[in-house]
């Protein structure tokens, strides 16, 4: 990897990185469908009509005119779109390989934003796109240095003051909520990258006052807007991101290791009933105010009742994890055990679901690591009976099976299919031995006693798991990996 322009002094002349207009338009019509939904950082009204003017002018004019923070931000918008595509369809689409093409752009965004000067500068637009190729820039080349650039953001939105809320400065409406979403992409990237590295985050809650973005269209504000502007009722182009803004005050306290980020007390003040019980209520929440509404045959509405599943799911399976309060599970009765279990098979399920069934959107959800929940539903295995009457033994089976062979799960996480992935199939092949033994004794026993019924093997597993106990279609999941 080239070494990063960040800190070069001298203006780098852009015009070569700068696609067509035809090409320009191509992208961003990408981005639209395939980022936006799910990492809500631009006004596309306003950002469109700049895009236009900037799509007017030949490559050469283009960089010697562009606003410097726009030209950045139109470079993240490129990268990312050209991330969040498969490779066969950027070479149909741009007669090229996908490398290639990211690697131009990541250049291009390096470049753009220190010709921006972002360490110093004050534009929203130099923030959005440093906030933009972080967010997918996670699991592309390594974790540690999106770690890195999340502090900074952090710093920089807190020197622009994005930590207090654009009302108490009397700021427009669509300069306030620009704002907002700008601090609660850095606030979830400050939490998903900290999870990463097993650190506290960075940012507490009560070192900011800014409000959550508004339930809206994109349409519904403008430049010219007055206040106050409504927030809508129902589904939005905003309830996807509102949903995960609004539960990270919750995730905090979980992932917290050290007082402070409570409303009340300290988090070490806290005990872990009183953490589960907050999860608990926050789930009642969700299920009441959002996932209630939901239309499930709408794909973005239905990927995100997935990920609040997840997003509980995780945060329960990381306050009871064992490197943070004990070394063994022996503090763990067995209705907990079995609870965590349930939990972190359900987190299998909805990863698989997503990576397997997002479409446009996996590039995001390839991200998610589920190396703890693989970890604990495979220790789970070895623990418990091979067969019996626990369909949630078989449930796991398939949910591992699916997700440890998932390619572009390990595509996603290059560094970590070296060192979590491998001990993980490792930790598998150890629980198949069991099953396989298992299923030996068991076949003498038949031989023993003709007439006694075998459990399903492993070649008709997916045939075992009944409708009620395999909520996602399963099949079709497996069908689609294996026969892409």
């Amino acid at each position: 990897m080239p070494l990063s322009p960040f800190f070069r002094s001298a203006t780098e002349d852009l015009s070569a990185f700068h696609p067509t207009p035809a090409q320009s338009a191509q992208l961003y019509e990408i981005y639209v469908v395939s980022v936006d939904p799910v990492v809500r950082l631009l006004h596309k009204p306003t950002f469109e009509s700049k895009l236009v003017r900037l799509q007017g002018r030949c490559p050469e004019s283009a960089a010697q005119h562009a606003d410097r923070g726009f030209e950045a931000l139109a470079f993240a918008v490129y990268y990312a779109a050209v991330n969040s595509l498969h490779q066969d369809k950027v070479r149909q689409m741009f007669g090229t390989d996908k490398p290639y093409l990211l690697n131009k752009y990541r250049v291009a965004v390096e470049h753009a934003l220190t010709n921006a000067g972002f360490l110093q500068s004050e534009e929203l637009a130099t923030l959005q796109a440093l906030v933009l190729f972080i967010t997918c820039s996670r699991g592309v080349d390594d974790t540690r240095t999106p770690w890195v650039l999340v502090g900074v953001a952090v710093r920089i939105a807190q020197s622009m003051g994005l930590h207090r809320d654009g009302e108490r400065f009397h700021m427009s409406p669509l300069e306030t909520e620009i704002r907002r979403r700008i601090w609660y992409e850095i606030c979830l990237l400050d939490l998903r990258t900290a999870e990463e590295h097993g650190s506290d985050p960075g940012i507490s809650t009560r070192s900011y006052d800014t409000k959550l973005p508004l339930n809206i269209e994109d349409t519904d504000i403008l430049p010219n807007s007055t206040p106050p502007i409504i927030p809508r009722k129902g589904f939005t182009q905003m309830t996807f991101c509102l949903i995960r803004f609004e539960v990270l005050d919750s995730l905090r306290v979980v992932a917290k290791s050290t007082p402070g980020a409570g409303n009340v007390k300290g988090v070490e003040q806290l005990t872990l009933e009183e953490k589960e019980e907050m999860l608990d209520e926050l789930a009642l929440k969700l299920a009441t105010k959002y996932q209630a509404g939901l239309d499930l045959t709408v794909p973005i509405q239905k990927i995100t009742d997935m990920v609040i599943r997840l997003m509980v799911g995780r945060a329960l399976l990381s306050l009871y994890h064992p490197l943070r309060h004990f070394k063994d599970g022996s503090l763990l009765n067995q209705e907990k055990k079995d609870k965590l279990f349930r939990t972190a098979v359900e987190a299998l399920e909805c990863s698989a679901f997503l990576v397997s069934d997002s479409d446009q959107w996996n590039w995001l959800f390839q991200k998610y690591n589920q190396a703890h929940a693989t970890s604990l539903v495979l220790s789970e295995l070895v623990a418990r009976p091979p067969f019996g009457t626990d369909r949630m033994v078989e449930r796991a089976w398939a949910a591992v099976d699916l997700l440890l062979d998932s390619k572009p799960w390990k595509r996603a996480h290059p560094l970590m299919a070296e060192r979590v992935w491998k001990p993980l199939d490792k930790l598998k092949d150890k629980a198949l031995a069991r099953r396989r033994r298992a299923r030996q004794d068991l076949e003498m026993g038949q031989r023993q006693r003709p007439g006694a019924s075998l459990p399903p093997g492993e070649s008709d597993m997916w045939e075992g798991i009944g409708v009620e106990d395999a909520p996602i279609d399963w099949v079709s999941c497996r069908d689609r990996h294996r026969h892409p």
